[in-house]
């Protein structure tokens, strides 16, 4: 009688024949144990951009909740690297068999479905939809992640492999609260709807009206190939934290304002500004000062570095690890904010790109304080359904965008203080979305059309700075001024019959300022660069002028004490 007939006649323990079996198997010495919990593959994923793959498995333990996990093709491949890799992600998981029995137990690999994935947290071209950390909505329906961690949108099933920024948005619409938008017109007026449009025109379909912008960037990037930044700078204690804060928190993302470019490595800024698509990212308190002769750690951030980002190109390009000469630029795919205490200075080109507005303490009241405290106690869960609410309303609401910012565009146009093209576009981008506001929640009609006068006056201001000359320029020409009336003969070598003219040799400036004990905030190098580009003194030409200086000086002094009748000279037309 064989082992296992026996156990099955005789032992009452064992009640069918597959538990007799294993019974048997275990007397006679057959079976041995290479692993104290079961795996289970689940899908395979890839992130395209830098070719790296992942299998996803869920492991189960005897006596403690299951583990989903990723393994790599190496750690799949062998037994050392499955064990290291299964102890890393399951306490006291254990493997203790050979590769060959691990093929076994994987046999069905090839059989298991592939999840699309992408790195980021937001909004999916390729899908057209919002892929959160636990919710996405595509269509206008709201979708959750499933028992294995990813999406199941249409026909389509895809995850996001980023973690970073973890935003929880509530899904529960009835718990949904407006009134934080009453709370903004109280304490900010049209500086809190302008953010709150600027927000919403990146952010707004999906968190809140204050980010109604930024929801949608990508979107207004594939209808007019660019979407605005906005600075809000201004004295402190003037509540700018408290509204970025507020704002999102219309996006499920609690106690946070944004990060500093200057304290952050190249690295880190670049992953900032790669880690979401359709929200904002936060610029604060950055080094807004020139620091080009300072040691390379302490450099402020260059804003010009920005100017790629207005048209959602790459912020950086990486090598990828092959054999060939493989690169990865990942597109910028959401939306701009600066927030600081002083203005800052950047090319006229950032600048254009720029929507400005400046904060004061002039309007606050014990009402405008009592608002601003209710927008930083009003719970999170009581505002993110914004993000549902505007998200599902896609369509309607790019419909209006459209159209409110082409009428912008036109009426801005007709405005003869406003002439700048890229001007007026930025600006009728936030109109547009400011327009577009009411189809997401219920905001009073003299708010939106006040707030909407408001940016057409950002625009005529942003009009005016970009016709002056750069801060440095100016203080070169007025210092020049200054040392011109104090130095006897003057230090313009124009020629006497050329008065429109300003011939500057940079030496002798240099020279002349040492002299009054005036200290220069540029170097030679760089304010050259500036003036080539001035506007209201403009650059000529650079040549030998017979100097005017010299012939006054020269005046009845022998050889020896001459100066030279040639300098050479950059020359400006005065306008």
């Amino acid at each position: 009688m064989s082992a296992f007939e026996r156990i099955l006649k005789y032992d009452a323990k064992c009640s069918n024949e597959e538990e007799a079996r294993q019974k048997a198997i275990k007397e006679t010495g057959m079976i041995e144990e290479i692993s104290n919990c079961e795996f289970t593959p689940l899908y395979f994923q890839r992130s395209e951009p830098t070719d790296e793959s992942w299998y996803y498995l869920r492991v189960n333990m005897p006596h403690a909740p299951a583990i989903k996990g990723t393994f790599t093709a190496n750690q799949l491949a062998s037994s050392a690297e499955f064990k290291k890799r299964l102890l890393h992600i399951a306490k006291g998981g254990t493997y203790t068999g050979s590769t060959k029995q691990l093929d076994t137990l994987l046999r069905s690999l090839q059989m298991i479905k592939e999840v699309k994935t992408q790195n980021f947290i937001g909004y999916n071209k390729e899908f057209r939809a919002w892929i959160m950390n636990s919710a996405a909505v595509s269509g206008g329906r709201v979708f959750h992640l499933n028992d294995e961690d990813y999406f199941e949108i249409q026909k389509a099933s895809v995850k996001s492999l980023s973690l970073t920024p973890l935003l929880v948005i509530n899904t529960d619409l009835s718990q949904f609260t407006t009134s934080g938008l009453n709370d903004i017109w109280a304490a900010f007026g049209v500086k809190g709807y302008t953010a709150l449009a600027f927000w919403r025109s990146g952010v707004l379909a999906r968190l809140g009206s204050a980010r109604l912008g930024s929801l949608f960037a990508e979107q207004a990037r594939e209808m007019h190939k660019s979407f605005p930044f906005l600075e809000i700078h201004g004295e402190p204690g003037t509540g700018k934290s408290t509204l970025i804060e507020f704002l999102w928190k219309l996006c499920g993302r609690e106690e946070y304002e944004g990060f500093d470019p200057s304290n952050s490595t190249p690295a880190a800024r670049g992953r900032n500004f790669s880690q979401v698509a359709n929200l904002p990212v936060v610029l604060i308190e950055g080094d807004c000062t020139n620091t080009s002769d300072k040691p390379s750690k302490l450099r402020a951030f260059d804003y010009d570095e920005l100017k790629s980002l207005y048209n959602g190109r790459a912020s950086r390009s990486l090598g990828i690890e092959t054999n060939n000469n493989e690169t990865y630029e990942s597109p910028f795919r959401g939306a701009i904010l600066l927030v600081q205490n002083a203005a800052f200075d950047a090319s006229e080109a950032t600048l254009s790109r720029i929507v400005s507005m400046f904060t004061d303490k002039s309007n606050q009241t014990d009402v405008t304080q009592t608002a601003a405290e209710r927008l930083e106690q009003m719970p999170m869960s009581d505002v993110s359904g914004f993000f549902i609410a505007a998200t599902q309303r896609e369509v309607t609401l790019l419909q209006e965008y459209d159209h409110h910012y082409r009428k912008a565009m036109a009426d801005m146009a007709k405005h003869a203080n406003i002439r700048h093209r890229r001007v007026i576009k930025t600006h009728s981008q936030i109109i547009g979305f400011l327009m577009a506001l009411a189809h997401v929640v219920p905001v009073h009609p003299s708010h939106i059309e006040q707030t909407r006068n408001f940016i057409f006056r950002l625009a005529a201001e942003r009009q005016r700075a970009l016709s002056l000359d750069h801060p440095l320029v100016q203080e070169f020409w007025e210092l020049f001024d200054y040392l011109d009336a104090q130095e006897q003969h003057g230090i313009n070598h124009a020629p006497a019959d050329k008065a429109d003219e300003i011939a500057v040799n940079f030496n002798h400036f240099e020279e002349v300022a040492n002299t009054y004990r005036q200290r220069l905030p540029f170097t030679l190098s760089e304010i050259k660069k500036l003036l080539k580009s001035g506007r209201e003194r403009e650059f000529v030409r650079t040549a030998s002028v017979r100097s005017s200086v010299s012939e006054r000086c020269n005046v009845g002094k022998s050889k020896e004490l001459r100066k030279p009748d040639f300098y050479h000279c950059w020359t400006f037309r005065r306008k």
